[in-house]
């Protein structure tokens, strides 16, 4: 069983959004929202990954493809 979620799904979703389409930096949008930039840049780009898999479901994620590269 996985360590619960510390911030709700809606607040994640709402970040992503705010960061995709804000124009500012990232670092300047966790700062306003009290998040490590790290974490936002890791929601950030779970979800592009997600928005490119739905896109062609056969598609890697960016893990899958670093780890297939190292096993190459």
């Amino acid at each position: 069983m996985g360590r619960p979620n510390k911030y709700p799904d809606q607040f994640r979703k709402d970040a992503i959004e705010l960061a995709r389409t804000s124009g500012r930096p990232i670092a300047e949008v966790a700062r306003s929202l009290n998040i490590a930039e790290g974490t936002l840049w890791n929601w950030v780009r779970a979800a592009r990954d997600a928005d490119s898999r739905a896109g062609d479901p056969a598609a890697l994620s960016e893990s899958e493809r670093d780890e297939l590269a190292r096993l190459r």
